[in-house]
């Protein structure tokens, strides 16, 4: 499969450039100008890795490196910073922020393909058949019972989104792609049962596997009214 490389740049040249020779090694490129633009389209990317100019119009680009970092799954993919003036000091705090190393402007065409190939090979695989990689929705109104799930799905190594209702969870799944839903059946705004059958009408979603939490106090008469 390809691996999708997203460039945050506002120099059209330097992008232009990037964008150029990424895609004649067989990668797919996303692009944003700005920071805002990029933590916005950055979670329905799904990237393998991420190429970020530290000199953005309207963050600066450490402060986009640390947003990034709180998306949930962005937690361990490459963010390179790219840079035409790096000082002493500077790959510390590019790191400090988030970032996997740096990549020096002006672009030279081999080293900077290389050095792609290089951080993409030890990047980790969202999909990998390694449970300490997949993310789970969990999906309950009652914050008590999501902390008790978030916890002991953390200590197995699962990342953990969470949702109050079918509503919220539909709008995360969406951004995110679970690997799989876990929802309680009553909840306000979209119950379980109507989560499921959205979930499982969606093309993107049909295939998450979903799992019902049930009460003991819901009895053989509720669940027949679903």
């Amino acid at each position: 499969m390809k691996a999708t490389v997203f460039i945050i740049e506002d120099n059209q040249e330097n992008l232009y450039l990037a964008k150029f020779i990424l895609e004649s090694n067989g990668c797919h490129v996303r692009c944003a100008n700005c920071g805002r633009e990029a933590l916005e389209l950055a979670p329905g990317v799904h990237p393998d890795l991420m190429l970020l100019d530290v000199s953005l119009p309207d963050m600066d680009g450490c402060d986009v490196a640390s947003a990034l970092r709180q998306i949930a799954g962005f937690e361990r993919i490459p963010i390179l910073a790219f840079t035409a003036h790096a000082m002493p000091g500077d790959r510390e705090r590019f790191l400090a922020a988030g970032c996997t190393g740096y990549i020096e402007k002006p672009i030279v065409p081999e080293v900077f393909m290389k050095d792609i190939e290089r951080h993409l090979r030890t990047a980790p695989s969202p999909k990998e058949d390694n449970p300490r990689s997949r993310t789970v929705l969990v999906v309950d109104d009652m914050a008590e019972t999501r902390y008790q799930l978030r916890v002991l799905l953390r200590s197995k190594g699962f990342e953990v989104l969470e949702a109050a209702d079918g509503s919220e969870a539909l709008k995360k799944a969406h951004e995110a792609m679970p690997d799989l839903i876990i929802s309680d059946i009553l909840m306000p705004s979209m119950d379980g049962f109507a989560l499921c059958r959205a979930c499982k009408k969606d093309p993107e979603l049909k295939s998450v596997p979903f799992v019902f939490t049930q009460p003991h106090s819901l009895t053989r008469k509720t669940r027949n009214l679903h």
